[in-house]
């Protein structure tokens, strides 16, 4: 009985934490897509940030209070264990919250955190094709990534606003100072798709 209960348990855990996830996924994919259309789909990416965040804090919390009642219970030696548990979960959680934001560094250390090789496999794989993304270079040698990313919010945001004029002339920039790039892509669709609403 005990045992079927430990089963229920843990399914219902991974169904509280997983399927939160996915929609979270979900949401952080279509707001990437609508700020950079062209950039290649990330959702692997952030779901393995979220679940990071997600399970790195959680155990991390209970690595922490296991850390406190074992001091209390002067059991040094598993104060020491529960402590280097709860830095690693902390470690975690920080680099799927630089993951979720497409980070180099992030994405190579929580890989190796994981701790599974499978994941490293599935992620070897999957960074290779993202990895110019993680370091900027598809925004080309004028830009940084943050940078084009900026000049994208600002179009988006003066589209937003209703300032089409101010959105298209600043996309037009992009596409002219950037030719060849994920940034000129994207302000290419937003012109082509803004000139198409306003006839």
């Amino acid at each position: 009985m005990n045992d079927i209960l430990a089963i229920l348990l843990s399914l219902c855990s991974f169904v509280a934490v997983v399927v939160p996830i996915a929609f979270v996924t979900r949401a952080l994919q279509r707001r990437l897509e609508a700020r950079l259309p062209a950039t290649l789909p990330y959702s692997w990416g952030f779901y393995f940030g979220c679940l990071a965040v997600a399970g790195g804090t959680l155990l991390g919390a209970i690595g922490g209070l296991a850390t406190v009642a074992s001091g209390l219970a002067g059991a040094w030696k598993d104060v020491v264990f529960n402590a280097g548990v709860t830095v690693f979960c902390m470690v975690q959680a920080v680099c799927g919250w630089f993951i979720i934001r497409r980070k180099r560094w992030a994405w190579v250390i929580g890989t190796i955190l994981s701790i599974n090789p499978m994941v490293w496999v599935a992620n070897a794989i999957y960074g290779r094709n993202r990895w110019k993304e993680f370091a900027g270079i598809p925004y080309g040698p004028a830009r940084t990534e943050n940078e084009g990313y900026e000049l994208l919010h600002v179009a988006t945001k003066l589209e937003v606003e209703g300032r089409v004029q101010g959105a298209l002339a600043l996309y037009q920039r992009i596409v002219e100072e950037c030719p060849d790039t994920t940034a000129a892509q994207d302000a290419q669709k937003s012109i082509e798709s803004l000139r198409t609403r306003i006839g």
